[in-house]
């Protein structure tokens, strides 16, 4: 007959069982720190950026200095914004924004505006972004999806 004094392997399986209990409860405890922190970026994510893009076709200077002549196209995205934001910038990474267009502007269609920075601020590059949200509360400018141009 078989005797039941041999409590090593029993002690074994136990250990076994509490680490694997033990790691079970420290993922739980990691995935809810980490799933509230996934939720609340999650939840910051506006689509409506994702939608509707502009890209610059042409910034040309003026005969008078301050005055710039830009070409905003906005892409292709079917999707609602407010406005463009143009942004030039000078050598020196200083930068003045105008807003151009509206929210009647379609796919593919462009915008020409002349723009008039202030003081002796000369412009070197050109960027856009758009801004969106339908109610003011909601109101926020995007990244800036395309690559700037040269103002030229």
């Amino acid at each position: 007959m078989m005797t039941f004094n041999n409590k090593k392997g029993v002690s074994e399986v136990v250990a076994n069982v509490l680490i694997v209990l033990l790691v079970i409860v420290g993922v739980a405890v990691i995935w809810s720190v980490v799933q509230s922190t996934i939720d609340k970026s999650a939840r910051e994510i506006k689509t409506e950026c994702f939608n509707v893009k502009a890209s610059p076709v042409s910034c040309t200077p003026s005969t008078t200095n301050g005055i710039y002549d830009v070409i905003v196209k906005r892409d292709s995205g079917a999707g609602s914004f407010q406005e463009f934001k143009v942004i030039l910038e000078d050598d020196r990474g200083a930068t003045q924004i105008f807003s151009v267009g509206g929210p009647t502007v379609q796919e593919l269609e462009t915008v020409t505006e002349t723009l008039t920075t202030i003081g002796t601020f000369t412009a070197s590059k050109m960027k856009v972004a758009v801004v969106v949200g339908s109610n003011p509360a909601e109101v926020r400018t995007c990244e800036v999806f395309a690559a700037p141009i040269v103002c030229a």
